[in-house]
């Protein structure tokens, strides 16, 4: 899981708020968002068009539910959006696709 595929599905939830409703109201603590079965039909579409739009296929199923439960921390402010950005912009220098002034700051970070 990298910020920037964070970053990637923040802005993909910005035109998708059923999607994006369905994850902050998210609360299967048992057996969270690599374990849960939806059993509610619209709940479960929900669920697998997410599934469709978000997961680009690099993930385990820990990282899945790790990079879900960032996006839902961020998206119920627990994670400030402009810490997050933060974190965004470090990766971004770290990986030589920034060019902002405030990441080259950052560039012997680690994170």
């Amino acid at each position: 899981m990298s910020f920037t595929q964070i970053k990637t599905c923040l802005d993909i939830l910005e035109k998708n708020p059923t999607i994006k409703n369905y994850i902050v109201q998210f609360n299967f603590n048992s057996s969270g968002f690599m374990y849960t079965v939806e059993r509610d039909p619209y709940k479960n579409q929900i669920n697998q068009q997410m599934n469709e739009l978000l997961d680009d296929g690099s993930h385990s199923g820990a990282s899945w539910g790790m990079m879900l439960r960032t996006i839902q921390a961020i998206l119920n402010g627990v994670l400030p959006y402009e810490e997050f950005l933060d974190y965004y912009h470090i990766e971004q220098c770290e990986n030589k696709q920034c060019d902002n002034e405030k990441c080259k700051k950052y560039s012997n970070t680690k994170i």
